[in-house]
This record gives C-alpha cells, structure tokens and sequence, in this order.
C-alpha cells in the first residue's frame, strides 16, 4: 500500500525560534510534505503600530520564510511545503512559546488527492 508521511505545524506567529524548533522536528522526521496551518506571520512590528504591520509581514515573508522553505526543502527529505492561511486572523499577541506539530500517513496519497481536488 503507498503512504505518504505528512507534518502538521500552525500558530507559529512569526516567532523565529519555533521555526527553528519545526526544521528540527523536519530534519528529524521522514515527512514528505509539511503543511503549516494559520497565523505563520507576526502579528505586530516592534513599534506596535498598526499602519506598519503589512510591510513588516511582508519584511518577514520575503527575509526570513521563504528562506526558510528553502531551507527545510534542502536539507530534509521533504519534498512540499505548503502554508494555509499564512496570515493572523485576530490582532492580539498569543503567548505561544513552544512548537506543536504531528506527523501522519495517508493511505493511497494519489487517489486521496484526487477527491480532494476534483470534489
């Protein structure tokens, strides 16, 4: 039976060591494809000015995660990255200081694929 091995990581918030913790985790796992939930970007620049929050987003999407990607595409055995909902959905600061992630398998990865693009 084909599987294939998928990581589970969200609510990082743009916190640079939990994105250390979950390239550990990746190094350390034989997931094929991580997918990474909401709420990746910080939420507030260092000023806490709401006006400066989009470029500071941006900053660290083009500076930090993208890099990132390539990273972890580089020196894991992952071979996709995909990020859902990469942005915050509510404006406060969550006291979130410790990665939570899971690995799964999926059974027949094509055919489960299939139906979830094709409806």
């Amino acid at each position: 039976m084909n599987r294939m091995r998928v990581l589970f990581a969200s609510d990082l918030h743009g916190k640079v060591p939990l994105y250390e913790d979950l390239l550990e985790y990746a190094t350390s796992s034989p997931a094929e494809i991580i997918g990474l939930g909401g709420d990746l970007l910080p939420s507030l620049p260092p000023t806490k000015r709401y006006e400066e929050m989009i470029p500071y987003q941006k900053d660290f999407i083009h500076r930090f995660l993208l890099p990132f990607f390539r990273r972890i595409l580089e020196t894991t055995v992952t071979k996709r990255v995909f990020a859902i909902n990469p942005g915050q959905l509510a404006l406060t600061g969550v006291g979130i200081s410790k990665l939570s992630a899971v690995t799964f398998e999926i059974e027949n990865p094509e055919e489960t694929l299939r139906h979830t693009c094709l409806g």
